[in-house]
C-alpha cells in the first residue's frame, strides 16, 4: 500500500464525512491495474457496480471519478472482441449476448485476472487479449 496524500479538491463540500473519505480515498490505490501519464498515474478499482479512478500526481491524489462499466467497456469493444478469430469455447458463447460479454470481461476485471502492463498494455490472458486505453473518454479498445 503506497502512502498517499488526498488533495482537499477531490471532494465537492465539507462534509462531515470528509475525514472518513480521505482515509477511504487512500485505499483505492490498485499495483495491479495502473496506467502511466506525463503528468501522473491512473489507477482503477473495479467495485461490483462501478469503477473508481483515481489520478495520482507525485504520491497525491488530485482526483478522484466514479465511473460505469458499460462507459468503460463499449459496445464498440465488444464488437471487435466479437470478430477475434479462433475464441475459446467458452469466450465464443458468451459473445452471443453483449451483456454477457460485458459481464465477462467485468467479472475478471473484478478478481484482478485482466491487468495493466508495460506501455499501458492491458492484458486479458485467460483469453489472450490485449487492450489499449483511449484517454480522452477512459475507455479500452481492442489491441492487435
Amino acid at each position: 500500500m503506497r502512502d498517499l496524500i488526498v488533495e482537499p479538491s477531490c471532494f465537492s463540500s465539507d462534509s462531515t464525512y470528509n475525514g472518513h473519505l480521505k482515509w477511504l480515498a487512500k485505499r483505492l490505490y490498485n499495483s495491479n491495474f495502473i496506467l502511466q501519464r506525463e503528468d501522473g498515474i491512473l489507477t482503477f478499482i473495479f467495485q461490483q457496480d462501478n469503477i473508481i479512478i483515481s489520478f495520482i500526481e507525485n504520491d497525491k491524489i488530485t482526483s478522484i471519478k466514479e465511473m460505469d462499466y458499460k462507459d468503460f467497456i463499449p459496445d464498440s469493444l465488444l464488437k471487435q472482441v466479437k470478430t477475434i478469430e479462433d475464441l475459446p469455447v467458452r469466450l465464443s458463447l458468451v459473445c452471443n449476448n453483449m451483456d454477457n460479454l460485458r459481464d465477462e470481461l467485468k467479472d475478471d476485471l473484478l478478481i484482478g485476472e485482466v491487468r495493466s502492463g508495460k506501455n499501458n498494455r492491458i492484458s486479458w490472458p485467460k483469453y489472450n487479449i490485449n487492450f489499449k486505453f483511449i484517454w480522452n473518454n477512459y475507455q479500452l479498445q481492442y489491441s492487435k
